[in-house]
């Protein structure tokens, strides 16, 4: 008899877990662990290479703490705090923003708008002052090589360059991110390992 009131118990959990995400409750923004290893396809002006990124740990970097994330050609850095990006150093040409580029605002509810304001440095060594909105504009179930994961779409638009990017609360990551500028740069998530 007990065993039957705990798999009760447990399917009304399981009930009240999906009912949250599909009644839109807000989510609370993570970020995969130490040994996750995440690969993407990017594709820049038509031109593809793959990426297999393994989030490595916790470190220092312009006097924040970041998740440091290396791969076969470079390394990337996100904010500890807000789980957003900050620098990616890829085959020798470094592009960072300050302190981050704000696309991630725990928790994540559709409609949710946030401003962002950095200092984005190019690879060429030029600097511009960036403002920007984000927001979640849908919650949606999106196919990419690796599988199908629920995400929440989030955009930014403004200063000739649109950035949508579909997190999965599942993975504690993006799956898929577009940026529409002067050239097109789309990454897409084909394999993941969890550690």
């Amino acid at each position: 008899m007990a065993v039957v009131r705990w798999v009760w118990v447990l399917a009304l959990c399981l009930l009240a877990v999906g009912a949250g995400a599909e009644t839109g409750e807000p989510i609370e923004v993570g970020f995969p662990k130490p040994g996750t290893r995440l690969v993407f396809t990017k594709t820049t002006g038509g031109q593809s290479e793959t990426l297999a990124w393994t989030v490595v740990d916790e470190t220092a970097y312009r006097e924040r703490l970041v998740v440091r994330l290396i791969s076969n050609a470079g390394f990337e850095f996100y904010d500890l705090e807000t789980k957003s990006w900050m620098a990616t150093m890829l085959h020798g040409k470094m592009q960072e923003v300050f302190p981050h580029n704000g696309q991630l605002s725990s928790p994540l509810s559709v409609g949710k708008s946030w401003p962002a304001t950095f200092l984005y440095t190019r690879r060429d060594g030029s600097q511009v002052e960036q403002n920007r909105t984000w927001i979640v504009e849908a919650r949606e179930t999106i196919e990419v090589p690796a599988g199908s994961f629920d995400t929440f779409r989030i955009r930014s638009s403004g200063d000739n360059l649109t950035i949508t990017l579909w997190y999965a609360p599942q993975l504690k990551f993006f799956v898929r991110r577009v940026t529409e500028g002067m050239v097109q740069v789309e990454q897409v998530l084909v394999e993941y390992r969890l550690p």
